[in-house]
């Protein structure tokens, strides 16, 4: 049979901490060149200017676990102002819904075994991966972190620190004060930590432990003048909520493989191209820095992370890998059959008699 999950069912299935462990088992694979990915591509479609329409796609596979996997996700993307600056909304059908799918397959037998709406595991995997790094990263002993945003990922994001360091404090910024406040006080009885809205980025980030951006900016959120001697910094957007003009700041810079790219293919003529609302490349014309470490490697201790208390360290968690998602997928397929979740649809299906 082959399993179909949905959002809810994968939150019952992965615990914060399990995504963690799974996703740093599979790091240590790619490591050890057990698993292969291809890098992340876009198809996009120029509508109007500060609009597209995308279809991404990622693909990871990890033969010690048995099992390959696609992330597919389908996406109108605007660009928008919102309290007096430039960020980016996608959904699909209408503003507030997403259509994100997973598919895993068996690398034995060729055939689906699970098909998942992805929602929770993508969030869930990208600060997931941000905490990971962290512990090669981050001073263990961390207790203060600052999160620039108050959207999912700022949620998760904070789960995730919360879930691998023994904080006591965590400040929250956010453009609009309310619903940093919101989230705050969701969060602090969520966690059972203090979390608290501040009125400025430069509060949320100065004298912390680690400091997270999560936001869809267009513009920088984080001036590298803000971060203090000691400090591990993870961001989802890295070429716009630093950008690379403040690389010479950290002493330790990690993100997925340089050589990993991303190319995104787009219809239509270079002016379209130029109404759109996202760069082609996987930095948008910017390039890591020659000192630039992979998270894989360092996870498999081929290169150093942190090696001391002063060092400013920096994640540059964009785009990420689909092994990410061949693990998380294999964990929540196994846990269904244990537990019995999910719809059952013949496999059969998705099988013929003819070949491919």
């Amino acid at each position: 049979m082959t399993i179909l999950l949905s959002t809810d069912d994968t939150e019952a299935l992965c615990s914060m901490s399990e995504a963690i462990e799974s996703l740093e088992h599979s790091y240590k694979l790619l490591a050890e060149a057990d698993a292969v990915y291809r890098p992340r591509s876009d198809m996009v479609v120029p509508l109007k200017p500060g609009e597209d329409y995308w279809l991404a796609t990622m693909e990871g596979a990890i033969r010690s676990l048995g099992v390959a996997a696609i992330r597919l996700r389908s996406d109108r993307y605007v660009e928008q102002v919102k309290d007096g600056k430039r960020s980016a909304i996608k959904w699909a059908k209408e503003p507030g819904l997403y259509c994100g799918l997973l598919i895993v397959y068996s690398t034995q037998t060729a055939e689906p075994l699970a098909i998942v709406c992805d929602g929770y595991l993508q969030v869930m995997r990208v600060a997931a991966t941000s905490a990971l790094a962290g512990k090669y990263l981050a001073r263990p002993e961390s207790s203060v972190l600052g999160i620039i945003g108050a959207g999912f990922q700022a949620r998760s994001h904070a789960r995730a620190y919360a879930a691998l360091f023994p904080l006591t404090e965590i400040r929250l910024y956010a453009r609009s004060y309310d619903k940093g406040a919101e989230a705050a006080a969701e969060l602090t009885e969520e966690l059972g930590i203090t979390v608290k809205a501040v009125h400025t980025a430069f509060e949320a980030v100065s004298g912390c432990d680690i400091v997270a951006t999560c936001t869809t900016a267009q513009d920088p959120v984080l001036d590298a003048s803000w971060i203090d001697p000691g400090t591990y910094v993870s961001c989802i957007r890295y070429y716009k909520e630093i950008g690379c003009a403040n690389d010479g700041v950290f002493d330790v810079y990690a993100a997925h493989p340089p050589e990993y790219g991303w190319q995104a293919y787009r219809a239509g003529t270079p002016e379209d191209w130029a109404q759109g609302s996202e760069g082609g490349d996987l930095y948008h014309g910017q390039t890591l820095p020659e000192s630039a470490v992979a998270l894989h490697d360092v996870v498999g201790g081929l290169v150093n992370g942190r090696t001391d208390d002063q060092q400013r360290t920096v994640f540059n968690n964009h785009a990420g890998m689909g092994t990410q998602f061949a693990a998380l997928g294999k964990l929540v397929h196994d846990r269904a059959l244990e537990q019995g979740i999910g719809r059952n649809l013949p496999t059969e299906w998705f099988l013929q008699d003819i070949t491919t």
